[in-house]
């Protein structure tokens, strides 16, 4: 991905009606840097990035919260940074953002000032779903031309995702070392692993195909890279929880020793609820990085659902 020209194009739908000479009277600048942006001749700083929002009367707070989970102010970058790394190593961090160890060092204690381009690549290495969909409303839920394609793909796997839940299931399951022991493709197979029914096991494959989840090698499917969202209107996001919720108990029936299952109940501030929800998010992002430095076969497919809710009505 060329981040040079995303910003730019970013930064041209930001400005919307407004000509460049009028928006640059707005932030203040006597030559033509808007220009300079939108014809990626210069790179847009932090701080700019920053002022243009507030000129714009863009609560990129916001924005940082509702996709990030971050509490915090975008003027922050430590501390920004700190909660996007959620614990992880700069080592990891670099590898999955492309970016050096000693530049995410500087960027992150500010050191170095931080670009959007910075930013952009960071964010997209962390968490592709979610950037996309930052990005998307950042400029204004217009689809940048230079991620059309990709917000398409993005946006017919969260769909069918809300359709079929079930997906998330047959995806894990065609990883399983079982899986890819078999000398052919037997839908039957994952039918009886997976527990979905054999009819929508061969439905949910030419989906997986059709959106570019799986690929099929010597009559096998494979997996490529991806990550499933339930982002979206409260309906679908209900609707996929619900599928989750349903498995947790109807396997909770069965009493496997091996699951893990509680509850807990308390009081507490609106304050001390954003904390817990943010430790959990790092966890959550633990949880991840000890599934993917595991060298062990991976034999065994885990859901974990989570559920932090206020039973009353009052918030």
């Amino acid at each position: 991905m060329d981040y040079k020209i995303v910003v730019s194009q970013i930064v041209r739908e930001l400005r919307g009606d407004l000509s460049q000479e009028q928006l640059n009277r707005k932030l203040g600048f006597k030559s033509n840097q808007v220009y300079r942006w939108e014809k990626g001749h210069a790179k847009v700083d932090w701080d700019d990035f920053i002022l243009l929002s507030k000129k714009l009367k863009l609560d990129l707070n916001l924005l940082l919260r509702s996709y990030f989970r971050f509490n915090g102010s975008a003027e922050d970058i430590p501390s920004l940074f700190d909660h996007l790394f959620a614990g992880q190593s700069l080592s990891r961090i670099s590898k999955r953002v492309g970016i050096s160890e000693g530049k995410l060092r500087r960027l992150s204690n500010g050191q170095t000032s931080i670009t959007l381009d910075d930013f952009l690549k960071v964010i997209f290495g962390l968490d592709r779903m979610e950037s996309l969909a930052f990005v998307h409303e950042l400029a204004g839920n217009k689809t940048l031309a230079s991620l059309k394609e990709e917000k398409k793909l993005m946006d017919n796997i969260v769909k069918s995702y809300f359709k079929h839940p079930e997906l998330g299931l047959l995806l894990v399951c065609l990883n399983l070392p079982g899986y890819k022991k078999l000398s052919f493709h037997q839908d039957s197979w994952l039918a009886e692993v997976s527990g979905i029914e054999l009819k929508k096991v061969n439905t949910l494959l030419k989906l997986c195909l059709e959106l570019k989840l799986v690929e099929k090698l010597e009559g096998k499917y494979i997996l490529t890279p991806f990550k499933l969202s339930d982002r979206g209107d409260r309906a679908s996001m209900m609707k996929v929880r619900s599928f989750w919720t349903k498995k947790a108990l109807d396997k909770q029936k069965i009493l496997a020793p091996q699951d893990a299952y509680g509850s807990i109940v308390f009081t507490t501030s609106k304050s001390a609820r954003d904390k817990i929800i943010g430790s959990y998010l790092r966890f959550f992002e633990e949880f991840k990085q000890i599934v993917e430095e595991d060298k062990s076969p991976h034999q065994i497919p885990l859901v974990m659902n989570f559920h932090l809710f206020n039973p009353g009505q009052e918030d």
